[in-house]
């Protein structure tokens, strides 16, 4: 990396880190410490992955406000590899540690989900974090939606009566072609 490229790279994270640092007031002030592993979940719908930072009472460091603006600039699903491209792409000096970090804080308070593909690789999509519910996904372009627990959760209860095992969790991911994409293709409604 040339001179010119590092000096843009830490002018853009100066930038972010300026504006509007904080240094975990907002934990501080609900009498939570700033260092928490995983504070309880945000509730608050429709949140940006900046906001349930600070909500949550993280410090809003250059790095996170980087990751998080990263993710808020991605349409459908991403992986870890997705934004250390597009770090490398913006000249963002960041170490892929920082954004494995930040998407772990990021998914410990529920701003983000991990969701594991047909594939068998995993990724992330950002979420609306206030209530259970599960996604739906497409498979073409990965554009994700939430999709509401439309009747499992007295699935998972038979299922447990059943078995006799108590279920403490599930999850559900389902995989298709949006209608956007199904138009596209002029396969809408087959």
């Amino acid at each position: 990396m040339n001179h010119a490229h590092l000096m843009a790279g830490l002018s853009r994270l100066r930038s972010i880190a300026n504006d509007g640092w904080r240094r975990g007031g907002a934990a501080r002030a609900a009498g939570r410490s700033p260092a928490a592993a995983y504070p309880e979940p945000v509730d608050t719908l429709a949140e940006s992955p900046l906001a349930a930072l600070d909500r949550a009472g993280y410090r809003l460091t250059g790095p996170r406000r980087a990751v998080a603006e990263l993710i808020a600039s991605r349409q459908g699903h991403f992986t870890a590899a997705d934004l250390v491209e597009d770090a490398v792409g913006q000249r963002l000096d960041m170490s892929r540690a920082t954004i494995f970090r930040t998407l772990d804080v990021l998914e410990g308070i529920g701003a983000i989900e991990r969701i594991d593909l047909p594939t068998g690789d995993h990724a992330y999509i950002s979420c609306e974090p206030a209530a259970h519910h599960h996604h739906v996904v497409c498979e073409r372009c990965g554009r994700a939606n939430d999709v509401d627990d439309a009747g499992l959760a007295a699935v998972v209860e038979r299922i447990g009566r059943e078995t006799g095992y108590r279920i403490g969790a599930h999850r559900l991911e389902l995989f298709g072609l949006c209608p956007t994409c199904q138009g596209e293709l002029g396969t809408a409604g087959d």
